[in-house]
């Protein structure tokens, strides 16, 4: 099974996230409440483990 938790928005959810099994950890481009800026992924992700996937929402 893979898992993917999205609408990261802080580091420390992506930590949780991997920590408790999650494959891949999404970012929200598109306009929502999760949204978060094109520079603030390469922040979060500083810590995860290397096999961690990172993955984008985006609207057409």
């Amino acid at each position: 099974m893979f898992v993917k938790i999205c609408g990261i928005t802080r580091e420390e959810d992506a930590l949780l996230a991997v920590a408790m099994g999650a494959d891949a950890v999404g970012f929200v481009f598109a306009p929502s409440k999760r949204q978060i800026a094109p520079s603030v992924p390469r922040d979060k992700t500083k810590r995860l483990p290397p096999h961690t996937l990172t993955v984008g929402v985006f609207r057409d």
